[in-house]
């Protein structure tokens, strides 16, 4: 599969810390990955997400107002297409269990090597990419209708 580096829609970046903000948008700015919307408000993270469509949400947990749990189930509920990967100084086995079970698509302990956020963001992109492109063939399959009807037309039947 030819990979894109560059998303069409922008990765949301969810972390109180406003270095941490900074250092996780410069590891991904520095793999092509430039299309980034930082958030450092628990409180606005569904509000961005009813305004942009977002392609991948990178989400601590540990934050003041609204805790990263809670709003990882909140993108469930209202986005469930949207990968959440959880990045937190958390390395609790019981929490990540937890996490992935209510539906995040990855669980990264900071300080997480750069490599791993990387690649995390990469494959959460090409799975998005992946279902988008499934939805689609679906949708065609069931319309029941013919997108391009002039390719039957040498068909000759009797």
């Amino acid at each position: 599969m030819k990979r894109n580096p560059v998303p069409q829609l922008p990765v949301l970046l969810v972390d109180d810390e406003e270095t941490v903000l900074s250092s996780m948008s410069t590891v991904l700015r520095s793999a092509g990955i430039d299309n980034i919307i930082t958030c450092s408000d628990s409180r606005s993270v569904m509000d961005i997400l009813g305004r942009t469509e977002t392609e991948v949400v990178l989400l601590d947990l540990n934050m003041p107002h609204l805790r990263g749990e809670e709003i990882l189930q909140q993108i469930r509920e209202r986005r469930p297409d949207l990968p959440v990967i959880i990045v937190t100084a958390s390395g609790d086995i019981d929490t990540a269990v937890r996490c992935m079970r209510d539906g995040a698509f990855d669980y990264m302990v900071k300080a997480v090597e750069p490599s791993r956020l990387v690649s995390g963001v990469r494959r959460a992109m090409d799975v998005r990419s992946l279902s988008r492109r499934y939805s689609t063939l679906k949708d065609n399959l069931l319309s029941g209708k013919v997108r391009n009807p002039a390719i039957f037309n040498r068909i000759v039947t009797g």
